[in-house]
């Protein structure tokens, strides 16, 4: 299954979330743990660094487009977006889309993370999901209702 250079430049952009044109390694970890359970935080840094040929922590498209050839000839596996997720993982990830840290999503910053949302988590109204979330309808979803939403959308454990 492989996929045309415009596919992995639209994955490319979708992962670089700051959209300074390279990939960070925690842009390339979020990304891989949204694809993988295979592939531990240290797996990754080897990959990272292993594609990080020029050495300045970034990963470029023609970096990214190696490493994405690298795993499927691994032959990794896609992930059910329904298996659990781990405490550490909906912090990181709730941190990821609070781009201003402000300790809740906006309409802004969760439009802005679709893709990942409805990649991860299988959510594919992201508007819709943000409104239910908002539990005390104050225009923006915390950490509690981030968590508590994922809870009735992924069935995982509080």
């Amino acid at each position: 299954q492989n996929m045309s250079d415009e596919e992995l430049y639209d994955l490319f952009k979708s992962i670089d979330h700051d959209g300074s044109g390279s990939l960070t390694l925690p842009e390339v970890i979020l990304f891989l743990k949204s694809l993988t359970d295979d592939l531990s935080e240290e797996n990754i840094e080897k990959i990272f660094d292993g594609l990080d040929e020029t050495g300045d922590k970034s990963i470029d498209f023609e970096e990214f487009k190696t490493v994405l050839q690298s795993l499927s000839d691994a032959g990794w596996n896609r992930y059910e977006p329904s298996a659990n997720i781990k405490d550490e993982e909906i912090t990181a990830l709730f941190n990821m889309i609070d781009k201003d840290k402000s300790g809740s999503l906006s309409m802004r910053e969760a439009k802005k993370a679709c893709k990942l949302i409805k990649d991860r988590f299988g959510i594919e109204e992201v508007e819709d999901w943000v409104l239910k979330s908002d539990v005390d309808h104050d225009g923006v979803v915390s950490y509690e209702e981030f968590k508590f939403s994922l809870a009735g959308n992924m069935m995982i454990d509080l």
